[in-house]
This record gives structure tokens, sequence and C-alpha cells, in this order.
């Protein structure tokens, strides 16, 4: 099920986005839950600073849906979300990190991700085949079947040059080869958060 929010406003949109992840988090802290979130690197991180850190607990394992291999520190996923006012607020909540890219979710009741969705329509690391990321072409990534297996995902896509991309991915025909963010069809609960609004199929 895909749920669409559209906002001019990118820092209203941001505070939306992260309004939802913190929606999530509370669910999780309130029951009890064992919950493991993977986080998306480039524009998605930047949501997580709209996260209210009462909503994070002990009880949450987070870590990254893909890393850059071979890439600097700077360069790197899990680098740049250490640097992050979030990460600080979430290992003072008791909040526990896995370093590396890992589809492990034994002891997990729930799993959430934060998604992007790149210019080329690539997603979590998955690039389409004709056009493989060139720039950092060695990456951990979680695979389709896996994000097919999330419970919830916030998908966080801005600026002009995505408007093919995600044209792609609302479109009724295509496929993942071609344009991967498509696999959000296939997973079970997708909040879609987008500051664009003339976008063909949605």
């Amino acid at each position: 099920m895909l749920k669409l929010t559209t906002l001019g406003d990118r820092e209203k949109l941001k505070r939306a986005a992260g309004l939802k992840l913190s929606e999530l988090f509370a669910n999780s802290k309130n029951d009890g839950v064992p919950t493991l979130f993977l986080g998306s690197g480039g524009s998605a991180l930047s949501i997580l600073e709209y996260v209210d850190e009462q909503t994070l607990s002990g009880n949450l394992t987070m870590g990254v849906l893909d890393e850059r291999l071979g890439a600097g520190p700077h360069d790197r996923n899990f680098w740049n979300l250490a640097q992050t006012n979030f990460y600080k607020k979430a290992k003072s909540a008791g909040v526990k990190f896995r370093e590396r890219v890992s589809e492990d979710t034994n002891g997990f009741e729930k799993v959430y991700v934060t998604q992007g969705i790149g210019a080329d329509g690539h997603t979590a690391g998955l690039f389409p085949e004709k056009y493989p990321d060139r720039k950092f072409p060695r990456r951990e990534s979680v695979s389709f079947e896996f994000l097919r297996r999330v419970d919830v995902s916030v998908v966080y896509a801005v600026g002009e040059d995505k408007k093919d991309a995600l044209e792609r991915v609302f479109t009724k025909e295509g496929s993942l080869d071609e344009t991967p963010a498509r696999v959000i069809h296939e997973m079970a609960l997708v909040y879609v958060y987008t500051d664009l609004k003339e976008v063909r199929g949605l």
C-alpha cells in the first residue's frame, strides 16, 4: 500500500516524514517491540533530524540499507549517519547500532526503513542494469527480497532531477531492471514524501 504526501516546502516535508518515523518508533517503544530500522543515505538522511528523541529506546537497533565499499569515510553512509545529532541522541537513548549492512532480522518483530530515489531510479543501493553506480562500484546492499519483507518504508524523494525517475516509478508499466525503485509497489506499506507535484502517475 502506498500513501503519498506532497509539499512544496522541503522543511515541512522533512518534518512530516520525521514525524511519521517518530510515530513508528513510539509504537514500538510503547509496545515493547524489538525493532530494526535501516536508514538510507543521501537526502533521506536529513529527515532524521525531525525524529522526536522521546520515541527512541533500547528496543531499537539501527543500521544502513547500503554501504559504499572502498570509499573514503566522508562518502560512507554509516559514517555520515554517525555525524548527525540524531545519532548522538539515539546513542544516549540506548539505541543499538549495526555498522555493516545485514538482512538478519532474527529477534526483531518489526522492520522499518527509509529510502531515497535517485535520478536514475535507483534505491537502497540497487541500481538499474543499464546504469550501474560508476562512482562507487563496490557496494553492500540489501536485496529486493528483503525490501518486500519490510513492515513500513518512509520514502523521501525531492528535486526536479527526480521527476523523470518518479514518473518511471509510478507509471503502470516498467521493470525493476530499468527502475529498481518500482519495488515500492511490492512492499507492504510505503509512505512517499516528495516536493514534486506535476508528476505523471502521481
